[in-house]
């Protein structure tokens, strides 16, 4: 009897005891709930910028802000430049190249692009390849600057990038990813978000893909998504602390100087315009002598004055 009570009793003690444990370890929860709290939520957040940054969410936008009110012009000018916004993009002067390697477009804007550039960048001089636009394309051949691959350059004030979208002859990226004809917009669109900064990639497809252009038929946008044949034309896109402008299209059309030469006569002394140009020792003087050149590298700097 006097051992059944003893178990007993012990029982009860060692069920006090779990009580006591239970009330214990709640007491200690609801003492530091704001501290749990608080240290979950810190969890949570950092969880959810990790997903957000690896889905691309949050972008380099170091030289610019994204939350700026842009006017996109309806229909978008071909071949000149539109003032898209009026609002501050930070102390520095950014130049983006978007191109892809085989562009006729991209090969004509290219040098009045260096100059204007090299007059605030010098290092520029030393990041660039002499090219020739694709041979498939309606302006074949031309010469022109293909500036070095992922380019990011600067004098602390201005800053230079340019990013290639496609191959020289538009059917993979520049690393070898092939591309179906059909999805040369939308993977260019993705190669322009997984390397420039958020607005940029937004302004890319607000304007090429989504607004009229002034040389489409219909009131269809340049680049249509999933069209067949259609991909991302070069753009050259320059911001400041007053603003920003966005050229895509052919500043003039090079290629009537390098195939025709009593055109290229009234530029250059020498009716061999393609292996004048065609070497490094000219890429600087002999560019300044050419009128239609020299006149988008001074409109460009026109530009700059108006962000700066």
């Amino acid at each position: 009897m006097s051992n059944r009570k003893y178990s007993k009793n012990k029982k009860v003690q060692s069920s006090e005891k779990r009580m006591e444990s239970k009330r214990g370890i709640n007491d200690f929860i609801m003492k530091r709930r704001k501290i749990f709290t608080a240290v979950g939520a810190v969890i949570i957040v950092a969880l959810l910028i990790f997903v957000a940054y690896d889905l691309g969410a949050f972008k380099n936008n170091s030289s610019s802000n994204s939350s700026v009110n842009v006017t996109i012009p309806n229909p978008v000018p071909w071949g000149t430049f539109a003032q898209i916004s009026t609002s501050n993009f930070s102390d520095n002067i950014h130049f983006y190249w978007i191109s892809w390697d085989g562009c006729p477009i991209g090969a004509a804007n290219s040098w009045g692009l260096y100059l204007a550039v090299q007059q605030h960048i010098p290092a520029i001089s030393n990041d660039f390849i002499l090219h020739k636009s694709f041979s498939g394309d309606s302006a074949p051949h031309e010469p022109g600057l293909l500036f070095t691959q992922n380019l990011s350059i600067s004098n602390g004030k201005y800053y230079f990038t340019a990013f290639y979208m496609y191959n020289q002859t538009h059917t993979g990226t520049v690393g070898g990813t092939p591309i179906a004809s059909n999805q040369l917009v939308s993977k260019g669109l993705q190669e322009v978000n997984a390397t420039e900064p958020s607005f940029i990639a937004s302004w890319i497809y607000q304007i090429q893909t989504q607004t009229p252009s002034q040389v489409t038929k219909g009131g269809s946008p340049i680049a249509p998504i999933g069209a067949i044949g259609h991909h991302l034309v070069t753009a050259l896109i320059i911001t400041g602390p007053k603003g920003a402008y966005y050229l895509n299209g052919p500043y003039f059309y090079l290629w009537d100087l390098t195939t025709n030469p009593s055109a290229a006569q009234s530029y250059i002394n020498s009716p061999q315009y393609e292996t004048y140009v065609y070497s490094p020792s000219y890429v600087y003087s002999n560019m300044k002598g050419i009128a239609p050149i020299s006149d988008f590298a001074a409109e460009i700097n026109t530009i700059v004055d108006d962000v700066s």
